[in-house]
């Protein structure tokens, strides 16, 4: 964690799933599932987020909601504003929403309520996630 980070403690956002471009464009130019992570397993700041923070473009960051905690790359973007984050519709944002609500393959908007923190923490590749949000990682 960055000395600003560590001084400035967690970033409070609300946080909104989108459709991401680059996932369509990943999946048509890079299929395959490096490109997917490195499509979806990220959170759009704003600027002043990321600067006030200290958190630096591909960073990892870790995202904590009610629901769960993830690990994903922070990428600065235009398309927000400071204290609204976005995240693109996967498997990545599925694991810190309510269980209960469909936020894949329609055109709702789910927003929540989350905190950011860098971390050393590796983003979890799709086979791992799975096994972590299954309840297998222990088992074996």
């Amino acid at each position: 964690m960055s000395l600003v980070g560590l001084l400035m403690g967690k970033l409070e956002v609300l946080l909104c799933n989108a459709r991401s471009i680059e996932q369509n464009k990943m999946m048509v130019e890079e299929p395959g599932p490096k490109s997917y992570v490195k499509s979806t397993a990220v959170i759009l700041l704003s600027k002043e987020d990321m600067g006030g923070r200290g958190i630096k473009n591909g960073d990892n960051v870790k995202v904590t909601t009610k629901f769960g905690t993830v690990v994903v790359s922070a990428y600065e973007t235009d398309e927000t504003k400071k204290g609204l984050a976005l995240m693109p519709n996967g498997p990545w944002f599925n694991s810190i929403t309510d269980p209960d609500i469909d936020v894949t393959g329609n055109n709702s908007c789910y927003v929540l309520n989350a905190s950011i923190e860098t971390t050393k923490e590796e983003v979890l590749d799709p086979e791992k996630l799975f096994e972590k949000l299954l309840g297998k990682e222990n088992d074996e």
